[in-house]
C-alpha cells in the first residue's frame, strides 16, 4: 500500500475486501508454514516474538567420489546402517554390509573414517547381508549367517574358521542374540539354543537348551544368559538363567516377582517379556504388567530394589509405548504421556488427535513422533518439557515412515546429538534429501543444507553419530559435518 493509502485508510465499503485480502495473507502464510516444516504455533510465535528465527538451507560442494583403499569395483549398496567399533579415533570405525550387484553377493567393509580408507573388504560370503548378525571384538568379526557363524580377522577381514549353529538368529526379532564376551562369541539361536565358541579358533565351549525358545540374550560381567520359562511350572513365568561364558557352569538366576500390598496378587515376568536396561545404572529392568509393578536388578551384586507400583489408570498391561531416559521411564497409552521418576508417577501431557512415540530424551527435554489421526494424516516431532509437559516446539516432517531400528528403512531420521537434534528427510517431488541440525531446548535451526546425493529417493537405512560427523545411510554411506550440513565424502 503506497504512503496516501495510509494516510486516507480505507472507507466503510471496503471493509470487507480488506477482511478478505488479510485473511487470504493469513492462509498463505500459513500454507507457507506448512510447506516448510513448521506449525501454525510457529507463526503465532514469531507475532508475539517467542518463537526462534529460521536459519536459511546452505549449499554445499560436491562429496568426494570415493575413498582410498582396496575394494572390488562393482555396482553396490549398502544394506543396514553401520556397526560402529571401538576404535580410539575422533570418528569412529565402522562395519558396512555391502551389496555387490555386479559380482552377485554380499561382503562386509571395514572402514576408516578418520584415515578417509577402505581398510579391507572380506571375500563374497553369499546373499543374505540385509539378515547377518555381527558381533566383533579386539582380534575378531563375527558374522551369524543363517545356521553358520563365520570368524574374520579384525585386521585384514581374512575367514579364520566356520562353525554350525543349531538354527539361524532372527536380527530383526532377537535381541542383542550374538554377543562377544571375554574372548568367547555367544549366539542364542531361534531354537531357543545357546552356543558359545572359542572367539579365536571357532572351537565349541559349551551349548545349553533352554526350556522355551526366547529371544533376547543377556550379558552380565563375565555371565551371559537369557529368559526362560521356570522349571518345574507349567505357566509361563520366566526369570533370567545366567551360565558361565568359560564353561557354560550354571551361574544362578534372577527370578523377580511383585506382591500387591493391596490384595496380595502374584505376578512374575513371562519368558517372551523383554528385559531393558536402564541407561546409566545399566540396571534390569522388568514391566510385570498383570500387577502394574517395575522391577530393577542392580547388575552387581544381582539385587533387586523394592518394586515400583504404577496406578491402575496408567495400567502397564495397556501401554503402546516404553522409553528409558536418562532420568525416568516414560510410557504412552492412548494418547496419555507418562513418566515415573525420581519424583513418582504423573501424566505429562494427553492428547485425542496424535499418536506418540517417544524417540530421545536429554535431562529437561523429550522428543516424541507425534502422528495426528484426526483429519488427514501428519506426522510432526515435537520437544516437551520434561518435567511439565509443556510443548517448546515443533516440527511438521515432510516423511511418513521414520527409520526405527538398525534393520529397518524409511523416508525420515533423527536423532539426539549433544544438545541438539539431527533430522534426515527426503522432501518433495522429486525427492530431496535435506539435513538439519536443530537445537533440543528451543527449535532453533542451527544448519540445514540439501544433500547432494546420487538417489534422493531411496529409502533411508539410518543415521549414526561420529566424533565430528554424522553418518547417513541410503544406499551409500555419506559423511556430514554437523556443524554446516556439508557432505565430506561418500561411499562408494
Amino acid at each position: 500500500m503506497d504512503e496516501r493509502g495510509r494516510k486516507d485508510g480505507p472507507g466503510r465499503g471496503c471493509t470487507p475486501f480488506v477482511v478478505v485480502f488479510a485473511l487470504g495473507g493469513l492462509l498463505g502464510a500459513l500454507a507457507a508454514l506448512a510447506l516448510s516444516g513448521l506449525g501454525p504455533g510457529y507463526l503465532v510465535g514469531r507475532l508475539t516474538g517467542s518463537a526462534p528465527a529460521l536459519v536459511e538451507a546452505t549449499a554445499v560442494p560436491t562429496p568426494v567420489a570415493a575413498l582410498r583403499g582396496a575394494a572390488a569395483p562393482g555396482r553396490r549398496n549398502i544394506w543396514r546402517v553401520p556397526v560402529t567399533l571401538n576404535s580410539d579415533t575422533s570418528d569412529p570405525d565402522m562395519l558396512l554390509i555391502s551389496r555387490n550387484y555386479d559380482r552377485g553377493s554380499d561382503s562386509l567393509v571395514y572402514l576408516s573414517p578418520d584415515a578417509r580408507t577402505v581398510r579391507w573388504e572380506s571375500a563374497p560370503m553369499g546373499e543374505n547381508g540385509n539378515s547377518w548378525v555381527v558381533a566383533y571384538d579386539a582380534e575378531m568379526v563375527y558374522v551369524a549367517d543363517g545356521p553358520r557363524l563365520l570368524g574374520l580377522g579384525r585386521g585384514d577381514g581374512a575367514l579364520r574358521w566356520e562353525a554350525p549353529l543349531s538354527d539361524r538368529i532372527s536380527a530383526n526379532l532377537c535381541r542383542d542374540c550374538l554377543q562377544a564376551i571375554n574372548g568367547a562369541v555367544v549366539a542364542l539361536s531361534d531354537d531357543g539354543v545357546i552356543q558359545a565358541f572359542t572367539g579365536l579358533t571357532g572351537a565349541p565351549r559349551w551349548s545349553v537348551r533352554l526350556r522355551e525358545a526366547t529371544r533376547q540374550l543377556v550379558a552380565l560381567d563375565d555371565m551371559v544368559g537369557a529368559p526362560d520359562r521356570r522349571p518345574g511350572v507349567t505357566d509361563s513365568s520366566a526369570g533370567l538363567y545366567l551360565f558361565d561364558v568359560a564353561d557354560g557352569a550354571p551361574a544362578g538366576s534372577i527370578e523377580p516377582a511383585c506382591t500387591r500390598p493391596d490384595n496380595g496378587y502374584e505376578d512374575r515376568p513371562h519368558f517372551y517379556d523383554q528385559i531393558y536396561r536402564a541407561p546409566g545404572d545399566d540396571a534390569l529392568v522388568w514391566l510385570l504388567d498383570t500387577a502394574n509393578c517395575i522391577v530393577r536388578v542392580a547388575p552387581s551384586g544381582l539385587s533387586a530394589g523394592e518394586p515400583i507400583f504404577v496406578s491402575e489408570e496408567m495400567g502397564l498391561s495397556s501401554v503402546e509405548e516404553v522409553f528409558f531416559g536418562p532420568t525416568g521411564i516414560f510410557f504412552v497409552d492412548d494418547g496419555k504421556l507418562r513418566v515415573v521418576d525420581a519424583d513418582g508417577e504423573r501424566e505429562l501431557l494427553a492428547t485425542e488427535d496424535y499418536s506418540l512415540r517417544p524417540l530421545a530424551a536429554d535431562g529437561a527435554t523429550l522428543l516424541l513422533e507425534a502422528r495426528r489421526q484426526r483429519g488427514s494424516s501428519r506426522l510432526e516431532l515435537w520437544a516437551v518439557d520434561r518435567a511439565s509437559g509443556a510443548r517448546r516446539w515443533e516440527r511438521v516432517l515432510a516423511g511418513e515412515d521414520a527409520v526405527d531400528g538398525a534393520y529397518d528403512s524409511g523416508d525420515w531420521a533423527a536423532v539426539l546429538d549433544g544438545d541438539a537434534v539431527v533430522l534426515i528427510e527426503q522432501r518433495g517431488d522429486p525427492a530431496t534429501l535435506a539435513y538439519e541440525l536443530i537445537g533440543m531446548g528451543n527449535g532453533v535451526s542451527r544448519a540445514s543444507a540439501t544433500l547432494p546425493v546420487d538417489r534422493p529417493d531411496d529409502y533411508l537405512h539410518g543415521l549414526t553419530l561420529g566424533g565430528s560427523a554424522i553418518f547417513v545411510v541410503t544406499d551409500q554411506l555419506y559423511a556430514i559435518d554437523r556443524g554446516s550440513g556439508q557432505v565430506l565424502f561418500r561411499w562408494p
